[in-house]
């Protein structure tokens, strides 16, 4: 089967699933294979739960016409994908970074939604499986996809914008994390970067902060790319001023000659330039003012990231879903300037895929808080507990939960940070 039948064949069903626990009636099955699973093997049981066919790259025994063979699953999805998305007349925005990246697109899609119809990157399906499968989401009523992109390694951006084939970019920032798959510091900015460079040779556009030095300086590698920048500087081309973050992040917005005040609904001072390249966004799509406000305004974050949660004892500022030495520093920086009659308590979890550079890293967010006056150190995971020296130490979230269980917190202001891996989120219920 060549891929244009099977585009047709897409256009005719136009449903995608890769996982028989949800697939939907009328879809396709696409039967990838990972380390611990081979779709392959479920291409049957798709079929009987409504999939139309099932796309598989190995001999099965099953004699069904509804089961067809391609060279490689995961490779047709990505052609697919790239196929659908330049049939139609569509716009991408493609945005990358080390941190915040999620919580831009999230703000990005908000503020063009109330303009241009769109679809946007689910939660953090970010990968060469996440983002071919958003883009077979777009339909031709769409004039706009925001497609977020991860990497992990040297080459994931570029394969990522092969796919994806955006007209538009912004790289949120370039910090220290999956150091263990990018090899070092550099290893992230090289990766990152390859979203500019893909953008110029189409001549394409980038949104960037123009106080981040590292990002303006990669900007100014590719004379070709179209910009338009963002920050707290007169020649930007979005210009925002912080207020306060107390907790929420309050700013003003020169979208014009006067300024807008925008209350956000996100906590902490590093959101700042999330906003603003939302603002941003919004400004360089001719949206109004007034709607970028409300939009930001109105945007509530989730999924554990800088949520603020009053519980019956304590307040929590919850963003324990991701954690790198970048977005640790900022979060801790953050909390520790929030203003609190009540005790201050960090529980911190281990900065997971930092590679060599992980007992380094670790040891330095412990001891750049030795000297804190006031507040409580807890440490959750084996790679700070090797550095806890007088702080509080668990070797996993169930310890944790075990000591909050017999020794309740109340009356505190918490800060929960660290990797998804740690899983912290177990302790929300007992704080």
């Amino acid at each position: 089967m060549t891929l244009n039948d099977l585009y047709q064949l897409f256009l005719s069903y136009p449903q995608v699933s890769t996982d028989t626990r949800t697939i939907k009636k009328g879809s396709l099955f696409f039967a990838l294979k990972g380390n611990r699973f081979n779709g392959n093997l479920f291409a049957q049981e798709a079929l009987k739960k409504g999939a139309v066919y099932a796309i598989v790259d190995e001999s099965l025994p099953h004699q069904d016409k509804r089961i067809l063979r391609v060279p490689d699953v995961l490779q047709v999805l990505q052609q697919l994908a790239r196929l659908h998305r330049d049939s139609l007349n569509v716009k991408i925005l493609a945005i990358t970074g080390t941190n915040g990246k999620t919580t831009t697109k999230e703000l990005v899609a908000t503020v063009l939604s109330r303009k241009y119809p769109l679809i946007y990157t689910h939660g953090n399906l970010n990968n060469h499986i996440g983002v071919p499968l958003t883009l077979l989401r777009l339909t031709p009523e769409h004039q706009w996809g925001i497609i977020e992109m991860g990497a992990s390694k040297p080459g994931d951006i570029n394969e990522l914008c092969e796919i994806a084939n955006p007209d538009a970019g912004m790289i949120t920032n370039c910090g220290r994390a999956h150091l263990e798959g990018f090899g070092s510091p550099e290893g992230v900015v090289q990766t990152k970067t390859e979203l500019y460079a893909f953008l110029a040779h189409k001549k394409g556009t980038v949104l960037y902060h123009a106080e981040d030095d590292l990002i303006k300086q990669q900007v100014d590698r590719f004379p070709d790319l179209q910009t338009y920048s963002y920050g707290t500087g007169e020649k930007c081309y979005c210009r925002g001023e912080m207020i306060e973050a107390n907790p929420f992040v309050h700013l003003l917005l020169y979208y014009d000659t006067n300024p807008t005040h925008i209350r956000s609904q996100l906590t902490g001072t590093y959101n700042f330039s999330n906003i603003m390249a939302a603002a941003c966004t919004g400004k360089m799509m001719k949206i109004d003012v007034n709607n970028i406000r409300e939009a930001i305004e109105q945007y509530v974050p989730s999924n554990n990231r800088s949520q603020l949660t009053y519980t019956k004892m304590n307040t929590l500022v919850v963003d324990c879903y991701n954690a790198n030495p970048t977005s640790m520093k900022a979060a801790i920086e953050s909390f520790l300037s929030l203003p609190s009659e009540r005790k201050k308590i960090l529980i911190l979890g281990d900065m997971l895929e930092l590679g060599p550079y992980s007992d380094a890293e670790h040891k330095a967010v412990v001891d750049s808080l030795k000297d804190k006056a006031g507040i409580e150190v807890w440490l959750v995971g084996e790679n700070f507990s090797r550095h806890a020296g007088q702080c509080r130490a668990f070797k996993t979230a169930e310890e944790l939960v075990d000591y909050l269980k017999k020794h309740p917190l109340s009356e505190a202001t918490i800060l929960l940070k660290g990797s998804r891996g740690i899983m912290l989120e177990k302790a929300l219920e007992y704080l």
